[in-house]
């Protein structure tokens, strides 16, 4: 079953910056498997990310930071989450939150 992709404007405004072609299209295998297996992931996140999960992508370093929204329900994660789509969206579907370098951290 693949689950459906959402994303934030935040992350869209992070990949936009993404300007090497090789790099975007490594990042769209690892969303679209994780579409297929969101409990792929490598970690998850604490304190303000606390509910989302995050996956490595590549050798340059780069972290994709999602919810997946049947765990984020189940978990009672909505509220840390801060999802402005929990209300809108099917429960088979995972919001794409942030997309950056490690170096960059998770701060911003």
């Amino acid at each position: 079953m693949a689950y459906k992709r959402y994303t934030t404007k935040k992350f869209d405004k992070e990949l936009s910056k993404i300007k090497n072609t090789e790099d975007r299209k490594h990042i769209g295998k690892v969303m679209s498997r994780l579409e297929e297996d969101p409990y792929n992931w490598d970690g998850s996140g604490e304190g303000e990310w606390k509910g989302s999960y995050y996956k490595y992508v590549g050798k340059k370093g780069y972290r994709i930071v999602y919810a997946f929204c049947e765990l984020c329900e189940k978990n009672e994660h909505q509220e840390l989450v801060h999802c402005d789509k929990c209300c809108e969206i099917p429960k088979d579907s995972l919001v794409f939150r942030r997309i950056f370098q490690r170096e960059e951290g998770y701060g911003n």
